[in-house]
């Protein structure tokens, strides 16, 4: 069962992780379908399996779907409040902050820049979570599939993580729906196709003159 916690707006349960991430692609889906049509985009929600134990559900599904964009949903951590942790220098993440933004190797300046800007103009709260190569979520898929996705991973954060008793916060959740649904929208408005995605970063081989030639 889902009880109410201690702090403001506040809940605790088993299988936060990932029946929170599952809730956010369902309930985006759900907003999607009761307002205006997506056009340009095609949004497939999936709620993969073994993602523990090396992502090997959503692997499959890029590897069927091979889709443009992944965008994975999943908790985070409360490193603030993490026992041993948050005096460490790691991402100072924390509950009622707002929904989680992946940066680092794996994931899409480009897209992540579409995200940042939809949650920018609805004043949608989000946090950076700087990752190395690695992302620890269903974003993983394409590069593990070896399908040429562009790909990143929103989140929120939560504390007890793999315990009977996780605790999470409402405002945090609703911000990674609402973002999911904005950036949606601002991709089927703008009309942003792979290619913008993918393609954004400058090529060597197409650059006329090489800045030691001058």
């Amino acid at each position: 069962p889902i009880r109410p916690g201690f702090g403001p707006d506040s809940f605790v349960g088993a299988y936060l992780d990932n029946g929170l991430g599952c809730f956010v692609v369902e309930e985006a889906a759900r907003l999607i379908a009761a307002g205006k049509t997506l056009k340009n985009v095609r949004y497939l929600g999936a709620f993969a399996a073994y993602e523990e134990i090396g992502r090997f559900g959503s692997r499959v599904m890029a590897g069927v779907m091979k889709p443009d964009v992944i965008i994975g949903v999943d908790v985070n951590h409360d490193y603030e409040a993490a026992p041993g942790i948050g005096d460490r220098r790691y991402t100072p993440l924390k509950m009622g902050e707002g929904m989680t933004l992946a940066v680092g190797a794996i994931a899409t300046a480009s897209l992540n820049a579409i995200i940042q800007e939809a949650c920018k103009s609805q004043k949608i709260p989000y946090q950076v979570d700087v990752c190395g190569r690695d992302t620890g979520t269903d974003a993983m898929a394409g590069v593990l599939a070896s399908v040429d996705s562009a790909a990143t991973s929103i989140g929120f954060p939560i504390r007890n993580m793999h315990t009977i008793s996780e605790s999470a916060h409402t405002g945090d959740v609703i911000a990674a729906i609402h973002a999911l649904v904005a950036t949606l929208r601002k991709m089927d408005k703008e009309g942003t196709s792979s290619e913008d995605l993918c393609g954004a970063h400058p090529r060597l081989d197409e650059v006329d003159t090489l800045a030691h030639d001058q």
